[in-house]
């Protein structure tokens, strides 16, 4: 995984705007993930929903959660 996660740097010294593009894209994919459970959570239950579709979104796409703040850092 950190091969995967340092090869920007190695192909472009100012990397800053891949990284950028990549915390976008998890970004709006994390979005559309929480609001396809519940675009606005009213009860415990429907908080624990999204809360599951979090931590399942951070699974899925580790590398894009990684990169927008989201996942693991491993």
């Amino acid at each position: 995984m950190r091969a995967v996660l340092e090869l920007p740097y190695r192909h472009n010294p100012d990397c800053a705007p891949v990284l950028s593009a990549v915390a976008a894209v998890g970004y709006r994919e994390l979005a559309e993930s929480l609001a396809a459970v519940d675009a606005l959570p009213s009860t415990p239950d429907d908080l624990a929903a999204v809360a599951v579709a979090y931590v399942q979104y951070a699974l899925r796409r580790p590398a894009t959660s990684v990169r927008s703040g989201t996942g693991p850092k491993d």
